[in-house]
């Protein structure tokens, strides 16, 4: 018997410890109403009729294009204040890929330009500021006299391009010939002609005078006669015993009348 109310005892103290550590469940609102009520934190609900409530007539989205006026009023339907909201613009985020763009509204959500992509010298769209994926064909420059040859690589897509593998000029090729032969008294000049691009400069007085070749007075280049006039003493005496020039021709010779004073 004694052992029987020794278990029953050690049975109640068991379930009186097991209630004091066991935690208070919230009420149905989901608040700890007893932690509430002792630390003082609980909210009071909001019973001004006054407070400001924003009515139904908030523009949509979709038209912020346009100004509107919305109305502020109280719980009972006083108007407190009226304020208008200015129009603004559409702004823009452009949609793309790889064969062009579209642009849509973030404040709206409307359609704006569509099209394909305007790309700049390095392959940026000037529009959306897409990158063109390339897709290059290349094309050999042989050099020439005086510019060098390369390899230039085109993309088909945007137009941009680029050179590689330069090779060095190859220099003119030049061959001489006569631009104007020399004559009996004059010298002549040659040409030098680039046999690959056709360009050409000329060196005057490069071939020498050939000098006249006379036979019985008569130059067999040219025909001009080598003959000289004879001088024949003047004895006129408004000579005064003068020898006549050798340019005389013949005929009465006169002397220039020479101006006095």
């Amino acid at each position: 018997m004694k052992k029987i109310f020794i278990v029953l005892l050690a049975a109640a103290l068991i379930l009186t410890l097991f209630a004091c550590g066991q935690k208070k469940e919230p009420d149905a609102t989901g608040t700890d109403t007893e932690s509430e009520l002792s630390t003082g934190t609980a909210e009071i609900a909001d019973t001004d009729e006054g407070t400001d409530t924003v009515p139904d007539d908030i523009p949509d989205a979709e038209d912020h294009t346009v100004p509107h006026t919305v109305t502020y009023r109280s719980a009972d339907g006083t108007v407190i204040r009226e304020e208008t909201v200015p129009a603004t613009d559409h702004v823009w985020r452009y949609e793309f890929d790889a064969e062009g763009h579209s642009a849509v509204c973030t404040l709206c959500g409307a359609a704006g330009e569509s099209g394909a992509h305007d790309y700049d010298g390095n392959g940026v769209c000037r529009v959306c500021g897409y990158g063109c994926e390339h897709v290059f064909a290349d094309t050999v420059v042989a050099p020439g006299c005086t510019e060098a040859g390369y390899t230039l690589h085109t993309c088909s897509k945007c137009g941009f391009k680029y050179a590689s593998d330069y090779v060095t000029a190859t220099g003119h090729n030049y061959t001489e010939s006569v631009e104007t032969p020399a004559s009996c008294d004059e010298n002549g000049s040659l040409r030098y002609t680039c046999s690959r691009c056709g360009a050409y400069f000329t060196v005057k007085d490069a071939i020498p005078a050939t000098g006249h070749n006379f036979v019985n007075g008569v130059c067999t280049v040219c025909g001009e006669s080598d003959s000289v006039i004879p001088i024949v003493p003047d004895t006129d005496d408004e000579t005064d015993g003068e020898e006549i020039p050798s340019f005389w021709g013949g005929g009465e010779y006169e002397l220039p009348e020479i101006p006095i004073g």
